[in-house]
């Protein structure tokens, strides 16, 4: 009654509400094609990424491999030129090729693993493994270097670090290697150590790993952007280290794909701490790991004649929780001092060769004549290079002499060894009843080698087939070296041909994946056909400069049982000997 009846009043209210109905389905399906082109465009620009990553990857995969092709032919050249007659000068020149060889090759890795990463394409495994075995192998990469520079170089494993466990040892020591060649490269005096202990997580353990140096040290400004690509401390335009700035990038890449983290405790002028820290997750069977902390040192009493602080603190700390008593002696005079007072009788002597104002064999002389020598061992400690000379050692009444130890592991098993020649020893009188004598030669087994000797393996019939006739001057090369003639195939045709026309199977195929015609793959495929059902089984090992996941899965799909990338070198070619060859 508020408003008057009218066919306007009657029929405008429902008009305008329909008419409100149509602008708001009007404006919903804008919104809704607004939303549609939105979602096209975005899925798009994921194509497109992807597409732009996938082609840059496939890039770097094709430039990796066009890259170390001839860097193969280089550096495999230069490795037979040195087992040559050359003169000085030359030697020298082959040294700086080779030098500059391998430091391109670091380069093009560095940048490749930073490209599978960035890509989403690094691979993490996890496998069991024995830590204190693997930093072994990383510290003795730089056992030259150490004795070049003049370094203190040790390994110190805390009694508490867990060491059979599951990780990436491949990564792991890629990480090892980067932090010891940056602690190396700028440390000219004092000392590089290598440091592993327990540290405690709110969740889980965590083993850390540190390499410390007493080099040149990092100012505070430039630490937080140390981790990021392309960047270096020193950023001068005459940049005295050099470097493309990745390799820390990528460690810590690697540590945060592996679930840990990576920083640096550092100042200027006053050294570096690098360290990082991974789950210490138990090995799943660490029974199958060589245990190399079974040791019984006990009781056995040990004099260090070393000027070296920090490898003499590392040693006398370490070995005394396998049982030993060690003391240390900077100097001759001291060490003359401390046997002539001792109560009770030393077993066994460290001299270092080189002391301030003596030589360790003048001293050892010296002490010969101190000491019962059925009861006392003198061990002479001497630089990684020196080579002596029985009679020097004997004339001396030196038992033995050993390379400078890198880590407290192999002094360990130099005292073991010399442990075996000693008499039975009864307790020290100041350990009363609860002294426990150790059997005599009770000893752990030494570390193993640094690597096999060079064997003959003139008995195996080889095939190489590569279609670059520099690469396969390198393998023949290579090969000849360890007794083998072998034949060989430019294309893959050829390669199939040798192997079918044979009298006799052949023990190993060299297969170059990619050569032009009929592959390394499709050749491969076409043996394994031609042998099935004779009862021939030919190991053939891919030959490839991809050294990407997907190169060695294609490998092993097509039929091939191990994969080799290039560039060869002779130790990585007479392990595959030793392992599908035998010796």
């Amino acid at each position: 009654g508020i408003i008057p009846v009218y066919e306007f009043s009657r029929y405008g209210l429902k008009l305008s509400m329909a008419l409100q109905l149509i602008l708001l389905s009007l404006s919903l399906g804008d919104l809704i094609n607004q939303l549609k082109e939105e979602q096209f465009e975005i899925k798009q620009e994921v194509i497109k990424a992807h597409a732009h990553s996938q082609a840059s990857s496939e890039f770097l995969a094709k430039m990796s491999h066009e890259i170390r092709t001839p860097m193969n032919g280089v550096l495999g050249m230069a490795e037979l030129m040195g087992d040559t007659r050359l003169d000085r000068i030359q030697s020298h020149y082959l040294n700086v090729i080779t030098s500059s060889g391998r430091a391109l090759m670091g380069v093009i890795n560095d940048i490749l693993d930073y490209s599978k990463i960035e890509a989403g394409k690094m691979e993490i495994e996890h496998l069991d493994c024995n830590l204190e075995e693997l930093l072994n192998e990383c510290v003795s990469v730089f056992s030259l270097k150490a004795d070049e520079k003049n370094l203190e170089f040790v390994l110190s494993i805390e009694e508490d670090a867990p060491l059979q466990v599951r990780i990436d040892p491949t990564r792991v020591r890629q990480v090892v290697l980067n932090l010891l060649g940056n602690a190396f490269k700028f440390t000219d005096r004092g000392h590089v150590m290598v440091r592993v202990c327990h540290e405690a997580g709110d969740e889980q353990p965590f083993i850390r790993i540190e390499v410390a140096d007493s080099g040149i040290g990092i100012p505070q400004e430039v630490q937080r952007n140390l981790f990021s690509s392309f960047t270096q401390a020193d950023v001068s335009t005459t940049r005295k280290y050099g470097g493309t700035g990745l390799g820390l990038a990528i460690c810590k890449q690697l540590v945060e794909l592996m679930g840990g983290a990576i920083g640096i405790e550092s100042q200027a002028g006053h050294g570096s701490v690098f360290w990082f820290r991974l789950p210490a997750v138990p090995a799943s069977r660490p029974a199958s790991l060589p245990a190399y902390r079974k040791v019984d040192l006990q009781d056995l009493h040990v004099l260090l004649v070393s000027e070296l602080s920090v490898y003499a603190s590392v040693m006398q700390q370490e070995l005394a929780r396998f049982g030993a008593r060690v003391d240390v002696a900077e100097h001759s005079r001291q060490a003359v001092a401390r046997v002539r007072d001792a109560t009770d009788a030393y077993h066994v002597i460290a001299i270092d060769k080189e002391l301030p104002g003596e030589s360790g064999y003048a001293l050892a002389r010296e002490l010969h004549d101190l000491l019962d020598p059925a009861r006392t061992r003198l061990v002479l400690v001497t630089g990684l290079r020196d080579n002596e000379k029985q009679s020097q050692l004997d004339a001396a009444g030196i038992a033995m002499a050993i390379n400078r130890p890198l880590s407290s592991a192999q002094m360990r098993d130099a005292l073991a060894l010399t442990q075996r020649s000693l008499p039975r020893r009864a307790p020290p009188a100041d350990r009363g009843e609860g002294g426990k004598p150790p059997v005599a030669g009770e000893a752990a087994t030494p570390a193993p080698a640094a690597g096999p000797a060079a064997g003959d393996f003139s008995h195996l019939r080889v095939l190489v087939a590569d279609d670059n006739q520099v690469n396969l001057m390198v393998a023949v090369g290579m090969l000849g070296q360890f007794g083998i003639h072998p034949e060989t195939a430019s294309d893959g045709s050829g390669a199939v041909a040798a192997v079918t026309d044979a009298d006799a199977p052949f023990d190993l195929v060299f297969m170059d994946c990619e050569m032009p015609g009929m592959d390394g793959y499709d050749a491969t495929r076409a043996i394994r056909a031609h042998l099935e059902g004779t009862g021939a089984r030919t190991v053939i090992i891919a030959l490839s400069a991809h050294v990407m996941a997907e190169a060695r899965r294609k490998s092993l799909d097509a039929g091939m049982d191990d994969h080799m990338a290039k560039p060869l070198n002779r130790s990585d070619l007479q392990q595959k000997l030793l392992q599908w060859g035998g010796s």
